[in-house]
């Protein structure tokens, strides 16, 4: 992956939020020692498509964790508006001068880094304005990768006036496809409908489940295998509510 590293300059930026309705503070919710969030770092490091790795979380005072979170593991954190979080990516994508960069989501334990330098490889072969996994989607809530060409991105943030665009940053190239060039990458089979971002108490439980059966490095797990004790732990879980 070093030839993609000497080609283009990609920057992945990790939302990261402490105000989550349904699971507050979830992104640093501990799972045997560590946060849920470095979990999402670890793999992602091991990406080769990428020179800088970012933190973008609120200015508000309840995501001061997670800034302090970053000042002590020496990751980089950027802070802005909270309601506004495409203007975070605005800022970080005028200073750092990525070709493009890629938004995954802090609450993703179990993302799988692979997805990114699939997506990356598929960019540097064909450079569009944005490649996603999501439109539509065949891989798992939970391992949603976007990856956006800098320039349209930039061009089009001043047209983002509503609310909702403003909130999901990408939401506004999926309205408007049709003034866009547009790829999806799809699953070798449709895993849509698993669910495997953690937005509930639930969510958290399996996760930790997971996380403590695992015998080696998280990251070094496949998707399929990483679904399979996912979809078990959760299937468990189903067993004992009931």
């Amino acid at each position: 992956m070093t030839s993609l590293q000497d080609s283009f300059r990609f920057g992945i930026i990790v939302q990261a939020r402490m105000g989550s309705k349904r699971l507050p503070g979830k992104v640093l919710a501990p799972i045997q020692g560590r946060p849920l969030i470095d979990y999402v770092l670890q793999s992602l490091q091991n990406c080769g498509s990428t020179g800088a790795l970012i933190v973008a979380t609120s200015n508000l005072s309840a995501d001061d964790a997670i800034a302090d979170y970053c000042d002590l593991n020496n990751v980089v954190c950027y802070r802005g508006p909270e309601e506004n979080v495409a203007a975070r990516f605005f800022e970080l994508t005028r200073r750092y001068k990525w070709d493009a960069f890629f938004r995954v989501s802090a609450d993703s334990p179990l993302l799988d880094y692979r997805l990114l330098d699939q997506i990356a490889e598929q960019y540097v072969r064909d450079p569009v304005d944005l490649i996603t996994n999501v439109f539509p989607r065949t891989f798992p809530r939970g391992q949603s990768v976007e990856l956006l060409h800098s320039k349209t991105f930039v061009e089009a943030y001043p047209m983002m006036q509503d609310q909702e665009d403003l909130e999901h940053v990408t939401r506004f190239f999926y309205r408007n496809a049709k003034n866009y060039n547009v790829k999806n990458i799809h699953a070798s089979k449709d895993m849509g409908h698993v669910h495997m971002a953690v937005d509930e108490d639930d969510d958290l439980q399996v996760a930790k489940k997971v996380l403590t059966k695992m015998r080696r490095f998280h990251w070094s797990y496949t998707l399929p295998q990483k679904v399979a004790l996912w979809t078990e732990e959760k299937r468990w879980l189903g067993r004992k509510a009931a």
